[in-house]
């Protein structure tokens, strides 16, 4: 999920500048960031393929097989951003007729994306190299990465969309084209530091790797599932916020300020859940199946804890909060409340994660799609109907959440109950 987290922070500064322009452009990037990132975590479930099958062999001690397995997921990426940026460029207009109630939304989107969907190539190329570290269990790389990415996102942002010195000035549009300029910087400092990074040249170089059919074909079996998963989660999403929209903009907006201070919370949430995965995997190759349910309870437990230090501020002065990312008092006063909602949201998601989690480091990504396909569609039908059939304050909208994080940790917990997952093999 580590890639995702790097979606999230572009699309948090995008909204700090956009927040303080207006509600139409707020909701532009918002709905608009929204489907970039729904194709781009398509990308990512390869990604994450590719991290549990580097765990699995560094645990098995099997380094001479990682050369093959990372290029063989480098060029498989490629070929989905390459999918990617024709989807989202070329074919989401006709879409957004049905989906987007106004008019004036529809073309800030349609504008948006035909500059932002370049990023393609960039970010989801960089995944493979966040994989590959994230399944040795090295995430320095995405540290570093994302404080470049994060930082030139920040001036190009500012100069682009204000028009400062000799940079045009671009609005909206100026935002998805420094995101852009930014995955491009965040992806060359990639590759100087995997050049400078002895061990890992030594595993996976540049030059003696070959396209092994089987190979490709056990990454694409594990992934497929982890990539439906990601693209039902993200779209539930997408749609949640596009049938929001049909309440109206200024709901909408509320919304936009809400889904980037979620992100935040994404942070050690998406972190735990990669760690989980990566000793549970781990674990596995060493049969030390006993290891398994006791790092998943050490793991949850500790991710609770750093989850209410990062985010108490939302339940105990959200309104301070707020004010970073817009000036509107009355949207700052309306978004408030649901903001101390989201708190305890983040606390269910947290767990929910972790265990979930688990259940793709046991290797059985088939059970983990099916657990959060049943989710989704619960999540769905429900939000249809108290925002289209029988639509609801904006607070009792955002109790979804609760909906689908707290059928997920029960879907989670059963699976471990009454699967017998020692007897996973990848």
């Amino acid at each position: 999920m580590l890639g995702g987290f790097v979606q999230f922070i572009l699309t948090f500064v995008d909204t700090a500048f956009l927040g303080h322009i207006g509600e139409l452009q707020l909701n532009a990037a918002g709905n608009a960031g929204l489907v970039y990132i729904t194709f781009f975590l398509v990308a990512q479930g390869l990604s994450e393929g590719l991290q549990i099958i580097t765990a699995r062999r560094i645990g098995a001690g099997n380094h001479l097989a990682l050369r093959n397995l990372f290029w063989n997921a480098f060029f498989l990426l490629i070929a989905l951003a390459l999918l990617a940026y024709i989807l989202v460029a070329w074919f989401s207009s006709p879409l957004l007729t049905y989906v987007t109630a106004d008019s004036e939304l529809k073309v800030a989107i349609e504008g948006f994306l035909k500059i932002r969907s370049v990023g393609y190539f960039f970010a989801i190329a960089q995944l493979t190299l966040i994989g590959f570290y994230s399944g040795i269990a090295q995430t320095k790389i995405l540290a570093t990465s994302t404080t470049v990415m994060a930082s030139v996102n920040l001036v190009f942002d500012y100069l682009l969309i204000h028009g400062i010195w000799l940079f045009p000035e671009m609005g909206l549009n100026g935002a998805a084209l420094a995101s852009v300029i930014a995955e491009a910087c965040a992806l060359l400092y990639c590759i100087s530091y995997v050049r400078r990074d002895k061990r890992v040249m030594d595993w996976i170089g540049f030059t003696g790797f070959k396209l092994v059919k089987e190979e490709i074909k056990k990454l694409v079996q594990l992934s497929l599932p982890i990539m439906g998963q990601r693209f039902l989660a993200m779209i539930s999403w997408t749609i949640f916020f596009f049938l929001i929209e049909k309440i109206g903009r200024h709901e909408l907006a509320i919304s936009q300020l809400i889904r980037s201070l979620y992100f935040l919370a994404f942070i050690p949430i998406m972190g735990f859940g990669t760690t989980t995965k990566t000793y549970v995997s781990n674990y596995m190759a060493q049969h030390k199946f006993e290891l398994v349910p006791q790092a998943i309870k050490y793991l949850t437990k500790v991710s609770l804890v750093i989850i209410v230090l990062l985010i108490h501020g939302y339940l105990l002065y959200p309104q301070a909060i707020i004010g970073i990312l817009t000036n509107d008092g009355t949207l700052i006063k309306d978004t408030a409340p649901v903001l101390q909602l989201v708190f305890f949201e983040a606390l269910v998601f947290m767990a929910a994660t972790v265990i979930f989690n688990a259940i793709a480091g046991v290797g059985d990504t088939r059970w983990a799609f099916i657990i959060e396909n049943l989710c989704i569609t619960i999540y769905i039908f429900t939000a249809y109907y108290i925002t289209v059939v029988n639509p609801q304050p904006i607070l009792i909208v955002w109790c979804m959440e609760f909906v689908y994080f707290g059928l997920l940790l029960i879907g989670s917990l059963l699976y471990f109950r009454f699967k017998n997952w020692r007897a996973i093999q990848i």
